[in-house]
């Protein structure tokens, strides 16, 4: 039996403020902020280079600027890619767990790339649902996604390429997608917004924004079925500063 020889790199792309009810739901409103990480995930097999989200846009635009985001020179996509020795045209696949302005907004960077993202989330990103907005307006904003790019909509779960699958994991956003990569002994998963701090997952306490809490559960259902894993939280400061940020 041939070994898999995937490896996932967890990269630093800057940070935002959020209220922290936004992640935990028993926090209640109008408590404190706290700073979150962005994240991308640069994962390598034997026959393709692929990048799951692209982070946010230039953090001193307006509507950015006014939410806390932020981000260090060092902390560029582009720059985090090079350290490891990739550039933009040579990421084969771009993974958009969904297209909010933290996982989509350097798109535009990658249009030699094929991005998958599901059917839904393209059609809600499109045309947003009342509960898919707030006093700012909607959650999706067309200025990070909408590129001529060449984007590949699927439907429910997909395999990429050997050890390395999308699962289908909406409630967060309409069409949410996570990611299990297959490494020597372990199950990797990429959950994305599907699971926000470690505290939702051992605690089983609801975030805080949910698009549909019953898709939410489920999804939280099938990543909990996932044999032999190991799960990277996505905006949980305290978990990613003791974590790894590179596994294979």
């Amino acid at each position: 039996m041939t070994l898999l020889t995937n490896r996932v790199y967890v990269l630093d792309t800057g940070t935002s403020l959020v209220d922290e009810h936004v992640l935990l739901s028993k926090c209640g409103r109008n408590q404190r902020t706290v700073r979150i990480p962005i994240l991308a995930y640069l994962i390598k097999t034997e026959d393709s280079t692929i990048l799951v989200d692209t982070s946010f846009d230039k953090p001193g635009r307006p509507d950015l600027k006014a939410t806390g985001y932020d981000r260090a020179p060092t902390q560029e996509l582009i720059t985090q890619l090079k350290k490891l020795d990739v550039e933009p045209d040579g990421i084969d696949i771009v993974v958009n767990t969904h297209l909010h302005e933290d996982h989509c907004g350097n798109n535009k960077l990658f249009r030699n790339s094929k991005f998958l993202v599901q059917k839904e989330e393209l059609r809600h990103a499109f045309v947003p649902d009342d509960n898919e907005r707030d006093s700012n307006g909607p959650f999706y904003k067309r200025i990070d996604f909408d590129h001529s790019l060449n984007y590949d909509t699927i439907t429910g779960n997909y395999t990429i390429t050997k050890g390395v699958q999308i699962i289908s994991t909406p409630g967060h956003s309409a069409g949410h997608q996570s990611l299990v990569v297959e490494l020597r002994d372990r199950n990797f998963v990429i959950a994305s917004d599907a699971i926000f701090t470690e505290r939702n997952w051992t605690e089983n306490e609801l975030p805080g924004l949910l698009y549909d809490s019953p898709s939410y559960k489920e999804s939280i259902g099938k990543l909990r079925s996932v044999n032999n894993a190991f799960v990277y939280f996505s905006h949980d400061m305290g978990f990613f500063s003791r974590s790894p940020r590179e596994f294979s």
